[in-house]
């Protein structure tokens, strides 16, 4: 292994620097780790008991768990940051008001088009993903105005 950590190196500075040209270039990157979302949340090593928030809109009579995607506003990362900051703080019961505002207007923003939206958080344990039968349990936090 010793005598391939040079080389690895630097292949990976070589693929990290073409990213940052094709990322400024196109928009998209081609190696993944050259943003380390593997390692900056690795829910591998997550807690047993990990919640996360997500925002679920309201269609007729479907409620439709809205995937996060990249806006020309927002990309998936900054969306999911926003939405798990500022519903944390409405259910601490901080600020409550002001970040329902900033939820309602992001969803309206990445999701146009639902009749309404709320903030549910998701309770799983991230070790248990890959394996048959994984559920997540569903806890209301807000209904967005």
């Amino acid at each position: 292994m010793k005598k391939y950590t040079l080389y690895l190196v630097v292949t990976g500075f070589a693929l990290s620097g073409l990213s940052l040209i094709t990322i400024s270039e196109t928009g998209s990157e081609i190696y993944p780790f050259f943003t380390w979302k593997l390692f900056g949340r690795p829910y591998g090593s997550a807690p047993e008991d990990t919640s996360i928030y997500r925002i679920y809109g309201v269609k007729g009579k479907d409620t439709i768990r809205i995937p996060l995607k990249d806006t020309p506003d927002f990309d998936r990362d900054i969306t999911f940051g926003i939405i798990n900051g500022c519903a944390s703080l409405v259910e601490q019961g901080k600020d409550v008001a002001y970040n329902r505002k900033k939820l309602n207007d992001l969803a309206h923003i990445t999701s146009p088009g639902y009749d309404a939206y709320f903030v549910v958080r998701e309770d799983f344990d991230p070790h248990k993903i890959a394996t048959p039968g994984f559920t997540f349990s569903k806890k209301l936090i807000t209904r967005l105005p």
